[in-house]
Formats: C-alpha cells, structure tokens, sequence
C-alpha cells in the first residue's frame, strides 16, 4: 500500500543511502578514535541515549512558542538536552549502577572455574 507518488525505487535509494552513510559514520569513528574530543561533545555522546528517547516531548508538548522556526527549533534542542541531562543524571546512571552490581554478584555466583574453561 504505497502512495502512488511513491516507488519502492525511492525506498530502496533511502535505505542504500542510511546503510552508506552509517557506514560512513562507524569508518570515520575508527579513523580519528585517537584523537581527544571535547567536553561538550563527549557530554553529548554520554547522554545520546536519553536524547533519542526525550526528544519529542518538548516538540509535541511545547510546541511552537516564539512562531519562528529557527527559534523554536533552537528552544526544542535546548529543552531536549535539559530533559536528557535530567534523566541520565536520575535514570540511566544509577540503573546502570544497578545493572553492574547485579552483574558482578552474578558472576561470581556462577563464574565458571578456571580449570573447567580450559
């Protein structure tokens, strides 16, 4: 069931291009894996998780505040990262705190011996 404006062609163009790019992204990560980023965009990477899970909230609860498309995108942006600051600091942190507790107590209670992995 596709508009008839719309070909599979157009899909298939826009899932080469996403796999391409991707791709693209990971070759460029291994290249410059040595080199210090800064502060800001490692914050960014840090809570890029809570960012994809909040970020429209703001964009349908919000919605356009200023009528003006670049400042309301710019006011979406900011609250997505205040939100996502908020729930990593709340929510993913001390669950991943949690989740490495469990996984060590985990281990050792069934960690297999040495001498049987052998």
């Amino acid at each position: 069931g596709l508009p008839p404006e719309v070909s599979t062609r157009a899909f298939k163009g826009a899932e080469i291009g996403t796999f391409a790019a991707a791709y693209l992204v990971f070759l460029l990560a291994l290249r410059f894996r040595s080199i210090r980023f800064p502060r800001p965009l490692i914050y960014l990477g840090t809570i890029s998780y809570s960012l994809y899970l909040v970020h429209a909230i703001p964009i349908y609860s919000v919605g356009a505040v200023f009528h003006n498309r670049p400042l309301d995108a710019a006011f979406w942006v900011f609250l997505s990262l205040v939100i996502s600051s908020v729930t990593y600091t709340l929510v993913e942190k001390p669950s991943i705190k949690i989740g490495r507790t469990l996984s060590s107590r985990a281990g050792r209670r069934w960690a297999t011996p040495a001498i049987a992995r052998q």
